[in-house]
């Protein structure tokens, strides 16, 4: 039976998993593990201060989650950089030049460019240019615009995780919720505590991105079809706040578990996961205990 212990209380842990490894952070720390080639598993600690906590006047609803989001995708592809250089290049410290730091930034720029390109450019303009056939008032040309971008969704996030097929990656995925799940409960971070906890989340990216295409849908129902490029920008600008939004919504689902409100919130993300988490094995979740392990080890009292 798993316990419940003022989850709220908790400090806000993210994780990422990928092919072989996981990574943690909080919003002081970065812990990465992975498991090597020759099966040892490797580790990287790394010093890295939100702006939210650097600077108090950014933590305000919406605002703070738009800059977690942003620096939670610059941490995702700062890890598998870390991973390369130390799977490759022996003593490798974890610290990354700027040529890295420039190198990880656009690199999100590119994938966040092209999620906003698929998930939102390509069916408005698709209806923009139907609308002579569509002939219907602006309020249906934006929920037809909506559907196409929930059905657009949803068969590439099917896709692309059919072409990945059964990889490393949804099994580490499954080792890092569970060891969050095992941490945010007040379990001790053992093999046995953390196999008894579920291997899908509510605060969980999926279900963040869902829910972002979906809030879409009400938010963009009256904007105007007259203007191609001024509806682009709006549609920009909306979406930063979408994503924090939702990234707020997520994170009360997670303390909130126990609302009707929260479980069907949450319904169509644990679904998905579905697809992109599997059971783990006592080798991936070696991995995702020792990259949570350290990252509290890490924002303990004194320690430097």
């Amino acid at each position: 039976m798993i316990k419940k212990n003022n989850r709220k209380n908790k400090p806000l842990i993210h994780g990422e998993s990928f092919v072989n490894g996981v990574m943690m952070n909080d919003e002081e720390n970065i812990s990465i593990a992975f498991r090597k080639k020759d099966g040892s598993i490797g580790e990287i600690v790394d010093s890295k201060v939100s702006l939210v906590k650097k600077y108090s006047f950014l933590n305000v609803f919406v605002v703070r989650s738009i800059i977690r989001f942003f620096e939670g995708s610059f941490n995702q592809f700062y890890a598998v950089e870390q991973m390369k250089k130390e799977e490759h290049i022996e003593h490798e410290t974890a610290g990354v030049n700027n040529h890295g730091r420039m190198k990880v930034c656009f690199i999100v720029f590119l994938t966040i460019l092209a999620g906003f390109i698929l998930y939102f450019i390509v069916p408005f303009v698709v209806v923009f240019y139907s609308k002579n056939l569509l002939v219907f008032n602006t309020v249906v040309l934006n929920l037809i615009e909506g559907i196409l971008r929930l059905i657009i969704f949803l068969l590439f996030f099917v896709l692309f995780v059919k072409i990945g097929g059964k990889n490393e990656t949804v099994f580490y995925h499954g080792a890092e919720h569970k060891c969050v799940s095992c941490y945010r409960n007040g379990d001790e971070l053992t093999l046995e505590n953390v196999k008894k906890h579920p291997i899908r989340l509510p605060a969980c990216g999926t279900s963040l991105l869902f829910l972002t295409i979906i809030f879409s849908i009400p938010v963009f129902l009256f904007l105007n079809y007259e203007n191609l490029v001024f509806r682009i920008v709006i549609m920009l600008f909306l979406l930063v706040f979408l994503i924090g939004f939702s990234f707020e919504i997520t994170l009360w689902v997670e303390n909130n578990s126990d609302s009707i409100v929260a479980r069907i919130l949450s319904a169509p993300g644990l679904f998905l996961q579905r697809f992109n988490t599997e059971e783990p094995d006592d080798k991936h979740l070696e991995v995702a205990i020792v990259a949570l392990k350290n990252l509290i080890k890490m924002a303990a009292p004194g320690h430097k």
